[in-house]
C-alpha cells in the first residue's frame, strides 16, 4: 500500500508528510476517526465502516494493487482451501489464469 500511496500522491502533485504507518486498516481508520490524519484504505464493507469517517472513492484508474494466491502443488489442499482457490481462480480467471490446487 505504501508504494501505491506514493505513486498516487506523486501523480497528483502531492508531497505528503507521513507521521505514522500501519499494516492494520482498523488502526488507520481509528486515527482518521480521531482526527489525526487521512489514509488510503480499501473500501470497507458497509457493516465494517468506521463511524464518523468519510470514505471517498479514488478516481485514478491505476489505484489498485495486485494480490496473489499460491499453494504447494505436491501437497494436498484441505477441502476448504480447494474451494477458496477455486472461487478465486474462477472469479479472476480473465485477469490471471490459474489452476486448482
Amino acid at each position: 500500500m505504501r508504494r501505491l500511496t506514493d505513486e498516487l500522491c506523486a501523480r497528483a502533485g502531492l508531497s505528503p508528510r507521513f507521521a505514522f504507518e500501519s499494516t492494520e486498516i482498523g488502526t488507520l481508520e481509528g486515527f482518521v476517526s480521531a482526527g489525526l490524519g487521512v489514509a488510503i484504505v480499501p473500501e470497507p464493507r458497509p457493516d465494517r465502516a468506521e463511524p464518523g469517517v468519510s470514505y471517498v472513492p479514488l478516481t485514478d484508474a491505476t489505484a489498485h494493487r495486485s494480490i496473489g494466491l499460491t499453494w504447494l502443488r505436491e501437497r494436498p489442499a484441505p477441502p476448504v482451501v480447494a474451494r477458496f482457490a477455486d472461487f478465486v481462480v474462477e472469479r479472476y480467471r480473465d485477469r490471471a489464469p490459474g489452476t486448482r490446487p
